[in-house]
């Protein structure tokens, strides 16, 4: 609180006049900045002490989740390589919902593939692996 409370002016002048209380002061400055303080300020002057606590760990959880997403979008990539015997290797590091995305794409083309495959009579010949692999071939071959 120490530390925080002199980058700030709002809330130290409502604790000064009163309109809230030390627990509910204590529990904003571990998340209160000059952007976030009048924020934290008019919630705490119209909710209890318990939920202000129960914003701030909310608040904490989705700044984690933001700090958490800024650095997946720095890891994201996909490389596709042709390797010596023909066959193309793919390496990636996906969002969630572009990962899903993919996933389901997929997903629904094996689900095809395998009933084109049990038609024929072969699909007990492949696995899932497989068959997601011939997606690649079968979409090559119709480009």
């Amino acid at each position: 609180m120490a530390r925080c409370l002199p980058s700030l002016s709002l809330i130290p002048e409502a604790f000064a006049r009163g309109e809230i209380s030390y627990s509910k002061v204590r529990a904003m400055t571990r998340i209160a900045d000059a952007e976030n303080e009048a924020e934290l300020l008019e919630f705490a002057r119209h909710g209890t002490t318990a939920h202000v606590e129960k914003m701030v760990r909310y608040w904490r959880r989705i700044d984690r989740g933001d700090a958490s997403r800024a650095a997946r979008e720095e890891r994201r990539g996909l490389s596709l390589w042709f390797t010596e015997d023909g066959s193309y290797e793919v390496r990636g590091r996906l969002n969630p919902e572009v990962g899903a995305l993919l996933l389901k794409a997929l997903e629904v083309a094996e689900t095809r593939l395998y009933r084109a495959e049990r038609n024929a009579g072969t699909a007990h010949k492949t696995s899932a692996e497989q068959r997601r692999a011939g997606i690649q071939y079968r979409a090559a071959k119709l480009l």
